[in-house]
């Protein structure tokens, strides 16, 4: 019976397992995760072959008062997020620090948070912050054991999910991505695509079996926030400026449901951009 270790959980590995499980007869499993939920051997057995999902950390700069009590980082863990839900609930002001941290000086308090200050000298209450302006690969694992990173730093692995070591697969946020429009390494880590890469591995693990169908991938999310939903995909327009890209907006206005005259019907509001290389 054939080996494979899988290191790390998440979408990634769950897509990976699902797939080979269904795919790959005779196989033995083992997968090793820091979760408290899943199982923790003590160390990787002799294996054919070694799966790395590791996922990835979340940013968090070096701000002064950084380590303040009630200052959180958003991290892909379901017991922690579980953890967090009463402390949520007893804030009185939450101040979430995202899309960019320019603008945040410090961290201001005595034991625990009690401000945050922005570099324009604004001082905002808060007795909570959550800091989610990204991740980055984790590469931890990888880098001891000499696999080869991409110019974000996440493992280089090619069409077959294979990184520079034969015998090892990584998929997921640890995992290089190409951006489509680019062509060039993306710092993009979705969990659409996790499993997806996961599914590729688990046809290629033994042998080389079908590529990767889709060579890039493009930013995509969606998201309520006080009822109101917002989604976008692909770039934004200062993305396609600097780039090279000449940019036409276009604002379009329609219902969000047809006929219009249903029950519950709103105006959705839509913004696009046209894009063509200089």
């Amino acid at each position: 019976m054939k080996k494979v270790v899988v290191v790390g959980g998440g979408v990634a590995a769950k897509g990976f397992l699902g797939a080979s499980i269904a795919l790959n007869r005779d196989v033995a499993y083992t997968m090793i995760r820091k979760n408290t939920r899943g199982p923790v051997p003590c160390g990787i057995p002799y294996a054919f072959g070694i799966v790395l999902s590791t996922g990835s950390h979340p940013v968090f700069p070096p701000f002064p008062g950084k380590d303040l009590e009630g200052i959180y980082v958003i991290e892909k863990d379901l017991d922690k997020v579980v953890a967090l839900k009463p402390v949520v609930e007893a804030a009185k002001s939450v101040v979430i620090v995202g899309g960019g941290f320019i603008g945040v000086e410090s961290f201001e308090g005595d034991g625990h948070v009690e401000s945050v200050k922005l570099a324009d000298g604004t001082q905002i209450n808060a007795d909570l912050v959550f800091v989610a302006i990204g991740a980055y690969p984790n590469v931890d694992f990888a880098n001891k054991i000499g696999l080869d990173l991409d110019d974000k730093r996440a493992v280089k692995v090619d069409a077959f999910q294979q990184t520079s070591d034969e015998n090892i697969l990584a998929i997921g946020d640890c995992a290089s991505k190409i951006d489509i429009y680019t062509e060039k390494s993306s710092n993009i880590r979705l969990a659409s695509i996790a499993a997806k890469e996961g599914r590729n591995a688990a046809l290629n693990l033994f042998e080389h079996k079908m590529k990767f169908e889709v060579r890039g991938i493009m930013n995509l999310f969606s998201t309520s926030v006080g009822g109101t939903y917002f989604a976008a995909a692909g770039m934004t327009k200062s993305q396609c400026v600097n780039l090279g890209y000449d940019v036409v907006e276009v604002s379009v206005e329609a219902a969000n449901r047809h006929p219009a005259a249903l029950p519950g019907t709103v105006k959705t509001r839509g913004f696009f951009s046209l894009t063509r290389r200089i």
